[in-house]
């Protein structure tokens, strides 16, 4: 599986027991932890841990691989951004009109 660290997209609070706030930062890659980069390589033995159509793959059959440990994770530190959003389509659309389109490798 792909991991990535998505940009943080708000300011983060540490906060101690009682709700004070010890510090805020701006938001960083650090922030937002690892995620799924929804890239991966499967051997064929996942369609073992996959019941039916109405399975969830993200759920019952990549817990069922992580509990035997048998899923590692490639720790992407390039370009990566999700499109799940208008405003993600927003974003990357910018960047290629700009010419800042890290993915863009040809001419």
């Amino acid at each position: 599986m792909t991991g990535v660290q998505p940009e943080g997209r708000f300011g983060v609070l540490d906060l101690d027991k009682d709700g004070g706030i010890l510090s805020f930062r701006e938001k960083s890659k650090e922030d937002s932890g690892w995620i799924n980069g929804g890239f991966m390589v499967l051997e064929p033995a996942i369609f073992d841990f996959i019941s039916g159509d109405s399975i969830v793959f993200e759920k019952e059959p990549l817990e069922a691989v992580v509990r035997k440990n048998q899923l590692i994770c490639f720790q992407h530190h390039g370009f990566w951004q999700c499109m799940d959003t208008l405003r993600d389509k927003e974003k990357l659309d910018k960047m290629w009109s700009e010419g800042k389109a890290p993915w863009k490798l040809w001419k």
